[in-house]
């Protein structure tokens, strides 16, 4: 799976990711109860890049933007679940671009 190139996604419930094996690079916009879900485009100064590894949990409230560009994997065991609804609000951002972090990835 790759994404190098985007678009994002975002749900309107909150999902939770358990990686069981192998790894995955998720560029992301981060939400918190303190702060609302990003407007889009994302500011490139809000967009992290999280590498998860066996054992890593996350979860994200509805509305959080992921999977953006920069996104992807070789390889990657992992339970992935939506809490409520399970559809998929694509979006697009040509003018937000990341290169890929994964060093096994050719440039």
């Amino acid at each position: 799976w790759s994404n190098r190139a985007g678009p994002w996604h975002d749900h309107p419930c909150s999902e939770e990711v358990f990686v069981l094996d192998g790894s995955l690079t998720i560029t992301e916009v981060p939400a918190s109860a303190d702060h609302p879900p990003p407007a889009f485009p994302p500011d490139p100064a809000q967009v992290e890049t999280r590498r998860l590894h066996s054992g890593s949990y996350i979860y994200r409230p509805p509305g959080q933007l992921h999977a953006g560009p920069g996104s992807g994997s070789r390889s990657a065991l992992a339970f992935h679940r939506l809490l409520g609804p399970g559809s998929v609000r694509w979006r697009e951002a040509p003018a937000l671009t990341r290169p890929s972090t994964d060093p096994a990835e050719p440039a």
